[in-house]
């Protein structure tokens, strides 16, 4: 009778501990990734396939870390959504990696001022004397600074009195990213100046338009200047 009362409890106790440990938590590693809106595109699909309980990305790391059912094959339900996204899956956390950044053309001005947002430069120390300056500040998980820079790049090919310089914040919450972006909410942050380092104007995200009227009010400064 003992067995009998203590029975049920006890297969309480093996049925809890099966449901514990039916999920397991697998990290997949992103290669050449793009931007990190397109690895959030990934978890936020895998995240409402049947079985998954939880699908985040880290831009960081590059990776993904999914929490599912003990018998998925995580990596097999995430590879149709990373090919859809032309994006490679690595097993195993610490192998995920961004596109690198393309090359500048040959002799344009164009410099990279700060990596991982860990020093706090001067605006006016980065502004080039008697050029229109275009400061950018972005980061290597930043789709839109991409597209930022393969415009620019455009530009300086055909314009010398352009300069570029590159301000990688890193990641929010870096010291670059406190000091001159606490009230801004996304990348690209843009600032233009002119070639006597007047500031003509600041734009928040990718505004191609903004951009390049931004650096023809500047031009135009300086030619009314040189008139008078």
């Amino acid at each position: 009778m003992k067995f009998t009362t203590y029975a049920p409890v006890f297969l309480l106790a093996l049925w809890l501990t099966a449901c514990g440990s039916a999920t397991q938590t697998t990290v997949l590693s992103i290669a050449q990734l793009d931007c990190a809106t397109c690895g959030e595109a990934i978890a936020t699909k895998l995240s409402k396939q049947e079985g998954i309980d939880k699908a985040t990305f880290d831009k960081n790391k590059v990776e993904l870390r999914v929490v599912g059912q003990a018998d998925l094959d995580i990596f097999a339900m995430a590879e149709p959504f990373a090919k859809a996204e032309k994006v490679a899956l690595i097993a195993g956390a610490g192998k995920g990696s961004y596109l690198p950044p393309k090359a500048p053309p040959t002799k344009a001005d164009v410099k990279t001022v700060v990596e991982g947002g860990s020093t706090v430069p001067k605006l006016s120390d980065v502004v080039v004397a008697g050029k229109i300056t275009v400061i950018e500040f972005g980061a290597v998980w930043c789709g839109p600074c991409r597209v930022v820079d393969a415009h620019m790049f455009g530009l300086l090919a055909k314009q010398p009195d352009l300069a570029y310089r590159k301000l990688d914040v890193g990641d929010w919450g870096t010291p670059l990213a406190d000091h001159y972006l606490a009230k801004i909410s996304k990348l690209p942050y843009i600032i233009v100046f002119d070639a006597k380092g007047k500031k003509i104007e600041a734009i928040a995200g990718l505004s191609l338009e903004r951009l390049d009227a931004a650096i023809a009010k500047a031009r135009q400064g300086n030619s009314k200047d040189g008139e008078s």
